[in-house]
């Protein structure tokens, strides 16, 4: 199985994640179809197929008026390129901070105690360099 070419155009991935957007948008039966999105958006249907067709890229105009159409709905920074989630409420739930705790698994506790271990090492390291340099001061001294 040959591996997923990813698409670098920028233009093409605007017209791929248009047509996620409108792919949820039909599956999630907040529409039925393209016809009644252009009739909602003032968008061709012909637009659309050609979008999908890869025929034509979007552009920011049929963007907005599918952000204008479904308000709330999309997360706007998706369609430029600057956001990973399609839905507003998906980037909403991202954006929360992490919970204070998380459980870890069995094999972690044993790994933290280790990294202790050798945090207390350094640290005591530290300490014999610090008296070395201060014999090595009052023996240059005298």
């Amino acid at each position: 199985m040959e591996p997923k070419q990813t698409n670098f155009d920028q233009k093409a991935l605007k017209s791929e994640r248009f047509i996620s957007a409108v792919d949820y948008l039909i599956e999630s039966k907040r529409i039925t179809g393209q016809k009644e999105l252009a009739e909602l958006t003032g968008i061709n249907e012909s637009t659309f197929s050609n979008i999908r067709n890869k025929k034509k890229n979007v552009t920011d105009k049929t963007i907005y008026k599918l952000l204008d159409a479904f308000p709330g709905i999309f997360n706007s920074n998706y369609f430029r390129l600057k956001a990973y989630h399609l839905l507003a409420e998906e980037q909403t739930q991202a954006a929360e901070p992490a919970p204070d705790y998380v459980a870890l698994p069995r094999w972690a506790d044993s790994i933290i105690q280790l990294v202790t271990e050798q945090v207390k090492t350094i640290e005591d390291l530290r300490r014999e360099v610090a008296a070395l340099h201060n014999e090595i001061s009052n023996l240059k001294r005298t």
